[in-house]
């Protein structure tokens, strides 16, 4: 089972190898994970970048990590995201289409095959540019699509709707 946390009328968390703890981690409680800044107080989104390639994971941290209320974490493909999902659900997913062993289309079935998993907002980002493959994007269930190369401040704008919703 890939998560199944949080479905509706539940009311504990089934034994899926999250323990209270690491969820307690994921949304930021019992662990001091809050932001003070200026009168206000954040709470940490989690954000997964999934990506083959390292220079386009190490560019989307860089760019988000300068946002105080966002913590990330990487996954180097499809099987290496669903073993993170599996151990602390994100609040955000930013994901190659276009990667070896399993794509992005597949690992998002994956993902959303799953019910607690199904409301986990995924962006798409890819090297594939043409108005088709944004259509397919968005046909097959992913929640934003990007080309790359990336606007960091249109993603970032994104990043910040799809975690208001």
């Amino acid at each position: 089972m890939l998560c199944s946390y949080g479905t509706k009328g539940q009311l504990s968390p089934p034994d899926i190898g999250i323990s209270r703890a690491q969820d307690h981690n994921r949304t930021g409680r019992d662990r001091g994970n809050q932001i003070a800044g200026l009168g206000s107080i954040f709470d940490v989104k989690r954000i997964l970048v999934v990506d083959d390639n390292p220079s386009s994971r190490e560019l989307v941290r860089f760019a988000l990590e300068r946002e105080p209320e966002y913590e990330i974490d990487e996954a180097a493909d499809g099987h290496d995201a669903i073993s993170r999902i599996r151990q602390v659900l994100p609040d955000l997913i930013l994901m190659d289409i276009q990667m070896p062993e399993m794509d992005g289309y597949e690992t998002l079935r994956q993902i959303r095959a799953h019910p607690s998993c199904r409301l986990v907002p995924v962006v798409a980002i890819t090297a594939f540019a043409m108005l088709d493959d944004r259509q397919k994007a968005f046909e097959a269930g992913f929640d934003g699509y990007f080309a790359k190369p990336i606007n960091i401040a249109a993603l970032r704008t994104q990043i910040d709707s799809l975690l208001k919703k």
